[in-house]
């Protein structure tokens, strides 16, 4: 990520803080975990109560600290929100926008001195070092690199510090309702479904090409794929587009075609050819697509057995993997230079299935060792893709790995021990296995001695009846009461994996809040 050492330390903590929401911490522990002093805590906490203001409520009473969140506060909004607010994001925006600003514009728009600006260039080219082909002029404040590599750059910067979709950081220079046009012609050429994560991506890559091309920033590009340039001729005989792009470039001594081409080439690179072209029908040969579908069949078969797992159609499943891959690849860390979307998410979806998360990193690994060897790659990018592109797999893995077998006994009222039953059935239906107590005796011995995880009654149990979850619920339960027998389920779900994987303990207590 795009972030300075100590803007690191104040995310670990607000990450450990948000995991740890209206819980009391002791000050001394949260020194300890980011290795600072009393002092520079205080300055730290300071300063994430004023930038989250409107979001977390932090107490202090003596030693201790507590957060209290809002529900709208998320861990990629705190990435986010750093990102906006550092020098050098700041720089790379307005330096976008605005070819002509010097230093010292710069250094009173910001309100630093020439010397920080020297720094956070100097930061930006350490860090671009192996993710991006580019380098800052600090004395020019522009890239240089290749014109195809430094649209990447923007767009994935424009995507990833924008904290709302209602947000167009463009409108200075551009109409988004007439970016839009040109999207909505667009998306009739693209191959597959089409969300609004897809659709945004095309329309900030259209608005940073439309700005750089009228800056005199040129793609080079050999026209010799027919089908694609097919597709440029019918999109340049569209009114809408005529409309556009004469409004536009007034005074372009290009054609109309060549224009348009200019706008759309970033999108013409073999990544993207999977979106625009079927893999199956048309490059199948060319990128040897039937090597990738044999390796992935291979595989998904393997996990689909060995976890009693489903796939309703793993043809498509194969091509959408194929496709993301072939993309992810080539931009992940492109997109994690801003904001590390798989972390997070992986940090708990692995404990739904531990031996499926393990398995499922071994063959990608693989994968990458046999097909991109010199690729730059993140692994978690990619099992964070097979996690979400394969239907239905996480409420699988729950339900493989963690259903609990629940008992609910009434001491008063048998049918209300069965309306309880329906009642959570009807809000896990599948995720419990739910039975109500039956029988004519409780033998409170053979009640300990079930494989009953969790058990529901209307009276206090002062039994020993082992290491089983006791709730009691003598009235309907409400809401709250639910979740809490739903976290408790988890965390004992979770205290079983820790017990027989222990080096996941060492890795993973923090984030779980252990």
């Amino acid at each position: 990520m795009l972030v300075n050492e100590q803007d690191k330390k104040l995310m670990s903590l607000m990450t450990y803080l948000y995991r740890n929401n209206n819980k009391w911490l002791n000050l001394r522990d949260l020194m300890l975990y980011i290795k600072v002093s009393r002092k520079t805590l205080n300055s730290y906490i300071d300063r994430l109560e004023y930038t989250f203001s409107d979001l977390v409520k932090f107490t202090i009473s003596g030693s201790m600290l507590k957060i209290n969140l809002d529900s709208k506060f998320g861990l990629l909004t705190m990435q986010r929100t750093f990102l906006n607010k550092s020098l050098i994001i700041n720089i790379l925006k307005q330096t976008f926008f605005q070819t002509n600003i010097d230093k010292l514009d710069i250094a009173i728009n910001f309100n630093v001195s020439e010397t920080s600006i020297y720094r956070s260039i100097k930061f930006l080219n350490n860090s671009l070092d192996g993710v991006y082909d580019l380098n800052y002029s600090y004395s020019d404040l522009h890239f240089i690199g290749n014109e195809e590599e430094i649209r990447k750059f923007y767009i994935n910067l424009f995507i990833e510090t924008n904290s709302s979709p209602k947000n167009w950081v463009f409108s200075d220079l551009l109409n988004q309702e007439s970016v839009n046009v040109i999207v909505r012609n667009i998306i009739p050429y693209i191959h597959g479904e089409i969300c609004y994560t897809h659709f945004e991506y095309i329309q900030i890559g259209i608005a940073v090409s439309i700005i750089r091309f009228k800056q005199g920033y040129k793609i080079d590009s050999n026209r010799n794929n027919n089908q694609l340039i097919n597709i440029v001729q019918a999109l340049s005989k569209n009114q809408e587009i005529i409309n556009f792009i004469k409004k536009e470039f007034p005074k372009s001594v290009c054609s109309l075609e060549d224009v348009l081409y200019q706008i759309l080439v970033y999108f013409f690179s073999d990544n993207f050819l999977f979106f625009i072209l079927d893999p199956r029908e048309v490059i199948g040969d060319k990128f040897d697509y039937y090597k990738y579908y044999s390796y992935y069949e291979k595989n998904i078969n393997f996990l689909i057995e060995k976890y009693n797992l489903t796939v309703k159609n793993k043809k498509e499943l194969y091509k959408e993997i194929f496709t993301y891959f072939k993309f992810k690849i080539s931009n992940v860390d492109g997109v994690d230079f801003f904001v590390d979307h798989s972390k997070y998410f992986l940090d708990y979806a692995k404990f739904l299935n531990l031996e499926f998360h393990k398995d499922l990193s071994l063959i990608l690994q693989d994968y990458l060792n046999l097909f991109h060897s010199d690729s730059k790659y993140k692994l978690d990018d990619l099992i964070y893709n097979v996690y979400i592109l394969w239907p239905d797999l996480i409420p699988q893995l729950i339900k493989s790995s963690m259903k609990p077998k629940i008992l609910i006994i009434s001491h008063y009222d048998y049918y209300y021990a069965k309306t309880l039953e329906s009642i959570i059935n009807l809000l896990f239906e599948n995720v419990m296995d739910i039975q109500t107590f039956n029988e004519c005796e409780i033998n409170f011995e053979k009640l300990r001695q079930s494989n009953y995880d969790v058990v529901i009654s209307d009276f206090v149990i002062n039994d020993d009846i082992g290491d089983k979850v006791i709730f009691s619920f003598e009235q309907l339960p409400s809401i709250n009461e639910i979740s809490d027998l739903i976290l408790e389920i988890f965390q004992k779900h979770i205290e079983s994996i820790l017990a027989k994987y222990p080096e996941e303990f060492k890795y993973s207590a923090r984030t779980l809040c252990y």
